[in-house]
């Protein structure tokens, strides 16, 4: 294998080399494929975050281009990084926590929140940083607004199992 240097202004030519020499192109390929369809997804499901505090189409359009031409969607996706991947995951999470604390009693979005917020956790662990104000949400309206524990519970299994199967 060639020295290959890292210089941030020839970071394609780094991915390119690395594809020829392993020979890992399909599996790069793949995965900037399932990125750039993740990080459609997500401009979208971003919008309706806004939308769901706003409820103004205004806003959801707004939100909608400005995280459209974002460097996350418009320039991480072509890349093999996590950043991409992890914003989406992120904004899937939240979204899945939001609907779950506009519908109490189904706990499938609070198990769903965690996994997508478990992911990008594992990706990037900087984003533990926002796991730990949501579980001081979930306990803030469990508290103050009478809810199951049922709810913490979900959120947090995902966290639990898949930090104990890495520990272990």
């Amino acid at each position: 294998m060639k020295d290959v240097y890292y210089n941030p202004e020839y970071f394609d030519l780094i991915i390119v080399k690395t594809l020829e020499e392993e020979d890992l192109s399909y599996e790069f390929n793949m995965f900037i494929i399932f990125q750039t369809i993740i990080g459609c997804v997500s401009v979208f499901v971003f919008a309706k975050i806004i939308y769901l505090f706003t409820n103004s189409i205004k806003y959801f359009t707004i939100g909608f281009y400005i995280y459209l031409f974002s460097t996350y969607v418009s320039l991480f996706d072509k890349y093999v990084l996590g950043e991409s991947l992890t914003c989406s995951l992120m904004i899937f999470g939240i979204y899945f926590l939001f609907k779950a604390l506009h519908h109490v009693t189904i706990f499938k979005y609070y198990f769903f929140s965690g996994i997508l917020i478990t992911a990008a956790i594992f990706i990037r662990p900087i984003m533990m940083t926002l796991f730990i104000p949501s579980c001081f949400l979930l306990l803030y309206v469990l508290i103050f607004q009478k809810f199951s524990i049922k709810s913490l519970v979900f959120f947090m299994l995902p966290f639990i199992c898949a930090e104990s199967l890495w520990i272990a």
